[in-house]
Order: C-alpha cells, then sequence, then structure tokens
C-alpha cells in the first residue's frame, strides 16, 4: 500500500471487509492526485524554465509578454521581475522599473531584497 496506509478499527456495526475496501479507494484516490499535483508542478516548472529562456533571447516588447505571462503563471518568480526591471530600465522608462521592483521586493529576502531595494532608491 502506499502514503495513506494507517491502523484500521472498525465499529461492531461495520463490515470489515467493506470499511477495508472503502478505505483503501479513499487511499488510492488520494495518491493519484497527489501523483497527479506532482507532474502538474513539474511541468509548470519546465513551462516556466522554457517562458524564462524565450523571454531572454527576445526583443524587449516580446520580452515583456512573456515575464507578465510567467508571472501570471507563478507569481513569485523573481526572475520575471528581474528581467522586467532590466528591460524598464534600458528602455528608460523608471515608472514601469519603479512599479515592478516593488512587488519585487515584497516576494524575496537578504541579498537580492538589498540590490533590488537600493535599485528602488536609485530610482
Amino acid at each position: 500500500m502506499g502514503l495513506f496506509n494507517r491502523k484500521r478499527e472498525v465499529g461492531s456495526n461495520f463490515d470489515e471487509k467493506k470499511a477495508d475496501e472503502i478505505f483503501d479507494s479513499i487511499g488510492e484516490t488520494n495518491e493519484k492526485k497527489a501523483s497527479d499535483n506532482i507532474k502538474k508542478d513539474i511541468s509548470l516548472t519546465k513551462d516556466i524554465s522554457s517562458l524564462l529562456k524565450q523571454a531572454k533571447e527576445s526583443d524587449d516588447n516580446a520580452a515583456i509578454g512573456i515575464y507578465e505571462k510567467v508571472l501570471a503563471m507563478a507569481p513569485d518568480n523573481i526572475e520575471a521581475y528581474e528581467g522586467l526591471s532590466r528591460i524598464y530600465q534600458k528602455t528608460d522608462n523608471p515608472d514601469k522599473e519603479r512599479e515592478i521592483l516593488k512587488k519585487a521586493v515584497m516576494k524575496v529576502s537578504g541579498p537580492k531584497k538589498e540590490n533590488l531595494m537600493k535599485r528602488l532608491k536609485e530610482l
């Protein structure tokens, strides 16, 4: 059996065989859902990684759209925030850069946060 095995206790008015069947069915369903969720997470991670690579190889306008798509899929993806910030800095759009940096600062800690805060103060 899998992750959801437990010691079964059956009351006197229950059919032990039927209770075992129900419990096994629930456990198998939960294991399948967990496995399916892990597969979806892996697929999403691969999709995001592919999009980030594509953004780096694209022109600025296309990259902005790609980074925004990544953030729609993974709102905490700091790499997408950093990419947008670089584009807005390069294209001299301080208002957009400031907006992105403020969002990014809320998502990270440590040295990355310090670097983002430093850039934000420079604007």
